[in-house]
């Protein structure tokens, strides 16, 4: 976990979150991207 401590870690969030241990946080908070254009 420290390799992730204080980090802006950037990618596929699928990804990443795979490789950080369970339990170590609580709640993740994901900002989808703007612009999607859902419901055009």
């Amino acid at each position: 976990m420290s390799k992730f401590l204080n980090k802006i870690v950037n990618g596929n969030s699928l990804e990443i979150l795979k490789k950080i241990p369970s339990k170590t946080f609580d709640l993740v908070f994901a900002d989808p991207a703007y612009n999607l254009q859902i419901g055009v």
